[in-house]
């Protein structure tokens, strides 16, 4: 008890103490605010008779508050500080004096930022009329265009509505069409299209600038928020139809393109497989053909006719002028060669290059096999192992290995141009190969060039893009090393570019896909 009596004693002691600190601390404070002020007085009281004039009130809210006080202000204040008979503001007053300057300077501060927002209010006010007025202007200016634009749209839909009919009855009968017609029709369609899309255009370039007036005069926007919404959504309408139909007949177009190139190719195959039968029949090689056949040089379809129906291995001769058949592709000559009087046997003769290229039959790997160096399975050393997807062009065969009793193809793979022999189909009924790979499609984009060694696109024919169809003519190594590179010289299906791509490159990138 005494341990804690003797606790509270020092702490109501030390609260005692700081008590008093306290109030020692607020009396030195306010004795120094009054020597300050008394300081103050007395360098303002410039005529040292205890109190401040008006001249030295004056001069007192210059020097402390920066601003000149007011006639009214300094009248206010005498009023109310300086008793009658008295010559100034007395030194218990100045606190009271300097409270009544500082509320003369807010007035001041008052009313110049009054004038201040009377005048700003007012050319608000000016400028929001003139404002006003040209939206106005630019309104009755822009109403009966929007209007216009609206009605152009409404004649639009007629013509969307036909080519959808058209695209409509298109897709329906695909199918039962001929190449001819399919083509034709996927054309009618790209061209009854057309004007509509020509006047969509137009329209849509005339929206964009109305658009732009309104967004360079925001208060437009809201005004004419309903039409400008109605034309875009409407516009955005007809333009997706518009796509629409022009996608269904670009790709009726392609088909039409795969359709005449799949008819071609099957008969391509057919006459090459019986020319090829007819020079193996007499143990000669593919190679060979064109001197067996024409050993002045001077080749054609009679010839080739006359050659195949002397070795039992007919062909119609309207399929070889198919086959042998050359593009078309100088609009001038075409015209020039339509004259009636000219005989089929005047057309120009076969060159070896085009009758090569004609009976090339090329394998697609559609299971891992073995590539290996004989005929003969037995006899043979293998050389490497082809992956699925390969492609081989073939130079012999399918010829039997009676050992085992399975047919085989010699050839060279286009990967890196190795030759050797491959099984067709095992003697189990397994498929290794199947006719194909002189069609690729592109899988990536790629630069499709006019020379064999330019993988960089230097000389750029164009650019392939993912999914287009690539028609082999010829294939070649950029070099016999490791590092060079197999392209195919081809044609884009559908298209007249013909030139180089790159089937893989070194670092394992495939840009093209046998189909």
């Amino acid at each position: 008890p005494r341990i804690q009596q003797a606790t509270r004693q020092a702490t109501e002691a030390m609260q005692r103490a700081a008590t008093q600190k306290d109030k020692v601390a607020r009396k030195v404070a306010a004795s120094k605010f009054q020597e300050k002020i008394k300081t103050q007085q007395k360098h303002y009281d410039k005529d040292g008779d205890g109190v401040l004039d008006r001249k030295e009130v004056i001069i007192y809210a210059k020097a402390e508050f920066g601003f000149d006080l007011p006639e009214e202000n300094l009248d206010r204040i005498c009023r109310q500080l300086v008793k009658q008979g008295r010559k100034g503001v007395r030194l218990e007053d100045f606190q009271i004096l300097k409270t009544a300057v500082g509320i003369a300077r807010e007035e001041v501060r008052n009313k110049r930022k009054r004038v201040e927002r009377i005048e700003r209010e007012a050319r608000e006010k000016e400028e929001a009329e003139k404002r006003q007025a040209l939206v106005d202007a630019k309104m009755a200016e822009l109403k009966d265009p929007t209007a216009e634009l609206m009605t152009e749209l409404d004649k639009l839909g007629p013509a969307v509505q036909a080519s959808e009919a058209a695209a409509q009855d298109l897709t329906s009968a695909a199918g039962t069409l001929t190449t001819q017609d399919l083509k034709s029709k996927s054309e009618a369609i790209i061209v009854a299209c057309d004007p509509a899309r020509k006047a969509w255009t137009d329209l849509r370039e005339k929206t964009a600038a109305l658009h732009k007036e309104v967004e360079a005069m925001p208060e437009l926007g809201e005004i004419l928020k309903t039409e400008l919404s109605a034309l875009t959504s409407r516009g955005d309408m007809y333009d997706m139809r518009l796509k629409t139909v022009e996608g269904i007949a670009a790709n009726g177009r392609q088909l039409a393109s795969h359709k005449a190139f799949a008819e071609k190719e099957a008969l391509r195959m057919e006459v090459a497989a019986r020319l090829r039968v007819a020079i193996e029949a007499q143990g000669g090689k593919p190679e060979d053909l064109f001197e067996q056949i024409a050993p002045d040089g001077k080749m054609d379809v009679y010839v080739i006719k006359a050659y195949l129906t002397k070795h039992q291995c007919e062909v119609e001769l309207e399929k070889l002028e198919v086959v042998f058949a050359k593009e078309k592709k100088d609009e001038k000559k075409d015209e020039e060669k339509k004259d009636g009087d000219v005989d089929d046997k005047s057309k120009p003769p076969i060159v070896k290059e085009d009758f090569m290229r004609v009976i090339r039959i090329f394998y697609k790997v559609i299971k891992e096999i073995v590539l290996s160096d004989n005929l003969l399975i037995e006899q043979s050393r293998q050389i490497r192992r082809m992956d699925v997807g390969e492609v081989m062009e073939v130079h012999q065969g399918p010829m039997l290995d009676p050992s085992v009793g399975v047919y085989r193809v010699h050839g060279k793979a286009l990967k890196d141009g190795i030759v050797g022999w491959v099984t067709v189909a095992g003697n189990q009924g397994v498929t290794f190969l199947m006719p194909g790979g002189n069609v690729f499609q592109v899988t990536k984009p790629l630069p499709l060039t006019e020379e064999l060694k330019d993988t960089d696109g230097a000389n750029l024919v164009r650019e392939l893009k993912e999914g287009q169809v690539l028609e082999v003519l010829e294939w070649a190594r950029t070099s016999r090393s490791a590092l060079g590179v197999t392209r195919i010289k081809a044609k884009l299906q559908g298209h007249d570019a013909i030139g180089w791509a790159t089937i893989s490159d070194n670092e394992g990138n495939a840009y093209l896909e046998a189909s």
